[in-house]
């Protein structure tokens, strides 16, 4: 199917010529021309710094999607302390959710772990110690007590750490200019507002959009956005190619002096592009 698709789109499935981690871990995989693919590793992954650096990596998701398909591709090259090095780096960059940022680093971990399944890496013969206690995995699963400290005694194990997660907008460093005002139906700018009235957001991308820009939005509690039969407080849109976009919200209650609410504006794919007006304040 595989073969199908690429022919229809014009595409190599095994590629000539290796230019990236993923060509690198797929002519591994496919067992085609390993030596050069292997060569293309250890030329752009300098396993000497703490943490493991990519040589060629633009960013943070482009480093992460790097170091996760050339741990894959260690570990089917058998060489397992290296390809453990790049897969600790990438599974602790991991978030609340349990996944990366975008879905191109995603999908790269996803290929990692993988690798690590199929070649019985994580079994159940590893050993721990878990606050201080030497354990089997099968007697720490088991174990009932508040986990403190764990480190793997033997072998590879995999640990699940569950955490609260905050993510604080006004810790966003800024690389690109918005603008955010509020209109009325007649596009007459709204400076205090009304209950029962209606009013639109209006988040505007002054040097353009850029694939994958997100507008990610928190509202105060006089305001609400009525969709799908609900009163939504937070949620994010897509400005779908536009350079701004126009929200329809609801002013469901009266305002007593002043009320704040939060938005920024998010690339899916570039995790460094953001862009944070600050805390904004609308008025009775």
């Amino acid at each position: 199917m595989a073969d199908i698709a690429a022919k229809a789109h014009k595409m190599e499935r095994l590629p000539r010529r290796i230019s990236s981690m993923a060509e690198a871990f797929i002519t591994i995989r496919e067992n085609h021309n390993s030596a050069v693919a292997e060569k293309f590793i250890f030329d752009n992954i300098n396993f000497n710094t703490s943490p493991i650096t990519s040589k060629y990596s633009k960013d943070r998701v482009e480093h992460r999607t790097t170091l996760a398909y050339a741990a894959a591709a260690l570990i089917i090259l058998k060489k397992y302390d290296l390809a453990i090095q790049l897969a600790n780096d990438v599974t602790r960059q991991f978030n609340a959710q349990g996944g990366l940022y975008s879905t191109k680093d995603s999908v790269a971990a996803i290929a990692m772990l993988s690798q690590l399944q199929q070649h019985n890496l994580i079994s159940s013969q590893s050993r721990v110690i878990v606050n201080k206690q030497e354990l089997s995995i099968n007697q720490a699963i088991d174990f009932s007590e508040n986990i403190e400290s764990i480190e793997v005694k033997k072998g590879i194990a995999a640990v699940e750490v569950h955490q609260i997660h905050e993510e604080d907008w006004s810790q966003l460093k800024s690389t690109f200019p918005i603008t955010v005002s509020f209109k009325s139906k007649r596009n007459r700018t709204i400076s205090h507002f009304k209950q029962g009235k209606q009013v639109n957001l209006i988040v505007t991308l002054p040097n353009g959009y850029k694939i994958g820009d997100l507008l990610h939005v928190s509202l105060p509690a006089c305001l609400s956005w009525i969709h799908g039969g609900g009163s939504v407080k937070q949620f994010t849109l897509d400005f779908a190619g536009q350079d701004n976009l126009s929200i329809p919200l609801v002013v469901t209650s009266k305002i007593e002096g002043k009320q704040h609410f939060a938005l920024c504006v998010r690339n899916m794919f570039e995790e460094e592009r953001a862009a944070n007006p600050g805390l904004l304040v609308i008025k009775g």
